[in-house]
């Protein structure tokens, strides 16, 4: 009966615990191409950007600035096509200069499906709010450690193994870590936790399970969009009562093969689990909208 089922899930609510794992320390000397060295003692504190390199061939927009090494020419063309969208700049105009100056100027980045792997150099772009870098060959995160400023930053389908790096970012409201399977979230978990301002949260396709998904409920109290999509292992919901009453949307595509049609549904053929039925009726009823597109 729905009435029992309630009352079980109504005790699982009330066994929400928001305490936060330590987060994981993460030491700012790590190079780019080495191992993360993590501290247990030590704060997550980013170092200053290197000083950036002297131009050989002088700067074409920014005299009064050095320009930055950026090795990954893809990297470095993405940020020059978004300087020449700043209306400083324009399309008209000469090829702006990569310097430090120039680069503290970009508010947006977009290079998904640039082939990108290298994020050196990007540590001087300051001023970034949005950073959208979704298929790309990212790994390592250390450059992006001392960009306070991002609000949006969406890493689906990288190569990316450790986001300690993120531990700093105080102001992210939506985060995307979709698709990178060898994060360990058991390990990183801390870091998502202090993200305290974070409100939409894709972690889709990343092989997460019960275990998993029970860790994020009870570490990120404060989400309204949660997208768990084409995470087949997952088989009880009932830890997503822990996100109430502040959860809003929860996104389950590409999981279909898990359930079968609830013909008691309202309105249209609402798919829940055949053995997990009253989880989701029960956020449903909480004012929750469950996608399944």
């Amino acid at each position: 009966m729905l009435g029992v089922s309630l009352l079980a899930l109504i005790g699982v609510w009330m066994g929400c615990s928001n305490d936060t794992s330590p987060v994981a320390s993460y030491s700012a000397s790590k190079s780019h191409t080495g191992d993360v060295s993590p501290s247990p003692t030590d704060p997550p504190s980013p170092t200053d950007p290197p000083s950036p390199t002297d131009s050989e061939d002088g700067d074409l927009t920014d005299t009064g600035s050095q320009v930055v090494a950026i090795p990954d020419t893809n990297l470095a063309n993405a940020i020059k096509l978004a300087l020449q969208r700043l209306p400083e700049f324009g399309t008209g105009g000469p090829e702006p200069a990569l310097t430090a100056t120039n680069l503290a100027k970009l508010k947006t980045l977009y290079t998904s499906r640039q082939g990108i792997s290298d994020l050196t150099g990007l540590e001087y772009a300051t001023g970034l709010d949005t950073l959208d870098m979704r298929w790309d060959d990212i790994e390592d995160l250390s450059p992006l450690a001392g960009l306070t400023g991002l609000k949006y930053l969406e890493l689906l389908r990288n190569d990316i193994e450790d986001i300690r790096p993120l531990a700093g970012l105080e102001n992210l409201e939506r985060l995307g870590i979709g698709g990178n399977r060898d994060i360990d979230l058991s390990r990183d978990i801390g870091v998502l936790a202090g993200l305290t301002k974070l409100k939409h949260f894709r972690i889709n396709d990343f092989g997460l399970g019960d275990s998993g998904l029970e860790t994020l409920a009870h570490n990120l109290p404060g989400l309204e969009n949660l997208n768990i999509s084409s995470n087949g292992n997952i088989t009880d919901f009932s830890p997503l009562t822990c996100l109430l009453p502040t959860l809003k949307t929860l996104r389950l595509r590409g999981m279909h093969r898990l359930y079968q049609i609830n013909a008691d549904a309202p309105g249209d053929d609402l798919r829940v689990p055949a053995d997990d039925q009253p989880t989701l009726r029960y956020l449903a009823a909480r004012g929750v909208t469950i996608r399944w597109d």
